[in-house]
């Protein structure tokens, strides 16, 4: 654990270091248990086994994250994700579900703050490049699962409904949604700039 720990940072350091890429990722695994077949990574749709702590780190653009894990039983993990992003685009994973392999997509949110001027803003010249090139990344994400930051952006409550009643598929698989939020914020965002021009 150690070993990777320390690999990990000497990876986090150089990358830091070095010029800005783009679409890059780099991925670290750690085996949770003795089981050699166990083969845990964070795309692999197992979990970290009941008992099992694992730790993966990540870098690229936009940023570095690392995601923490707790295995609670051989089918429930608990944890956390911590990414520090320039600018915020989202994370994506792909998941596992009665022999299928679903991309997941958490979309962060493409509201401009009440206020906040896009164009002539000193305080954040690169706002509409900004926009852009992440509408530009969200509209190019495969995504068959749609989550955000918020609840309301994906419609949890109705779907959790429609999941526990039983329906199929599972409402959640729901790639529709997610352009349709994706289209309607980048509609807003028109707006918004035409608006200021």
């Amino acid at each position: 654990m150690i070993r990777h720990t320390v690999a990990s940072a000497v990876l986090v350091s150089a990358l830091g270091l070095s010029a800005p890429s783009r679409a890059q990722l780099v991925e670290t695994s750690i085996q949770p248990s003795t089981d050699a077949n166990a083969n845990w990574s964070a795309t692999a749709g197992q979990t970290a086994g009941a008992g099992n702590a694992v730790l993966q780190f990540e870098a690229g653009w936009p940023g570095i994250g690392f995601t923490y894990l707790k295995g609670l039983d051989e089918r429930s993990d608990v944890g956390f994700h911590i990414g520090f992003n320039y600018g915020i685009e989202g994370t994506t994973t792909t998941v596992a579900d009665d022999g299928h392999r679903y991309s997941v997509v958490f979309f962060p949110s493409a509201n401009i703050p009440s206020g906040a001027r896009l164009t002539d803003n000193p305080d954040y010249p690169r706002a509409v490049a900004d926009f852009e090139h992440s509408f530009s990344t969200w509209k190019a994400l495969p995504c068959d699962i749609f989550l955000g930051s918020h609840a309301e952006f994906f419609d949890l409550a109705s779907k959790r409904k429609r999941l526990a009643a039983g329906e199929r598929p599972n409402p959640f698989i729901d790639p529709e949604g997610y352009r349709h939020t994706v289209a309607e914020a980048e509609e807003i965002f028109r707006k918004t700039l035409a608006s200021e021009r």
